[in-house]
C-alpha cells in the first residue's frame, strides 16, 4: 500500500479505498466458481424473502460483471411471476434504466451484458428497490465500487427506490472511508445475514 504518512485525510481515504478495491476484487476473483455460486444462489434466496421485496412492483437489478454476485435466474424467475425487472446501461453521463428484456442484451466493452440503447426505458420514478452491487459495504450502509461513482449518482435520482446493497459476506467490512459524494445503501445482503442501516432522507 502506498505510504499515508504527510498525506492528507482525504489522499488517505482515497489510498484505502483503492486498497480495499485491490483485495476484494482479488478475493472474489479467486474464489471458486462454484462456492460463488452457491453463495449467489443463498443471496438468491434471501432476496425472495426479504420484506422490501414482497410488495415490490419495479426492481433495479443488475447483470453480473467478472466474479460479482449471479443474479440471473433469479431476475428471470421474477420475471415469469408478474415482477418488473430493470438493468441498468453505461452511458458518458452515468447509468440509464430499461426494462429487462433477454433478447435487447448487447455486449458492453467492460464484458458485461447491458440493455440495447434502444429498449424499453423504465421511469425512474417507478423504481421500488435499487439491487446495488459492491467491492465492499459496512454495516451502516457505506460501499465501495470500481470507482467510476455510478451508483452514487444513480440512486439520488431514483426517488421511491429503497436502497439493498448486496455482497458476498467476506466484503462485508467494519468501516469504510466515505466522501460527501459518496451514496449509502439502506440495508445489506449477504450470503449469510441481512442488516438494516439508517433509512435515506428523501425530499418530499
Amino acid at each position: 500500500m502506498k505510504s499515508l504518512r504527510g498525506a492528507s485525510d482525504e489522499e488517505a481515504a482515497r489510498v484505502v479505498k483503492n486498497a480495499l478495491r485491490h483485495q476484494m476484487k482479488n478475493t472474489r476473483d479467486t474464489t471458486p466458481r462454484k462456492a460463488r455460486g452457491e453463495r449467489s444462489a443463498k443471496i438468491a434466496t434471501a432476496l425472495d424473502e426479504h420484506e422490501w421485496l414482497r410488495g415490490a412492483k419495479c426492481v433495479l437489478a443488475f447483470w453480473p460483471f467478472g466474479s460479482e454476485i449471479d443474479l440471473r435466474s433469479w431476475m428471470e424467475k421474477e420475471q415469469t411471476r408478474g415482477r418488473q425487472i430493470s438493468l441498468p446501461r453505461i452511458t458518458e453521463d452515468g447509468l440509464e434504466i430499461h426494462d429487462f428484456q433477454p433478447e435487447n442484451l448487447v455486449p458492453h466493452p467492460y464484458g458485461m451484458l447491458e440493455p440495447s440503447e434502444d429498449a424499453p426505458r423504465t421511469p425512474r420514478d417507478a423504481v421500488d428497490v435499487v439491487i446495488a452491487p459492491a467491492l465492499a459495504i459496512d454495516a451502516e450502509g457505506r460501499r465501495i465500487g470500481y470507482g467510476g461513482g455510478y451508483y452514487d449518482r444513480l440512486m439520488p435520482t431514483l426517488p421511491n427506490a429503497k436502497r439493498l446493497g448486496v455482497c458476498f459476506d467476506f466484503q462485508l467490512v467494519a468501516e469504510l472511508p466515505e466522501f460527501g459524494h459518496d451514496e449509502r445503501v439502506e440495508a445489506i445482503l449477504t450470503d449469510r445475514r441481512s442488516l438494516f442501516c439508517n433509512p435515506i432522507e428523501r425530499s418530499s
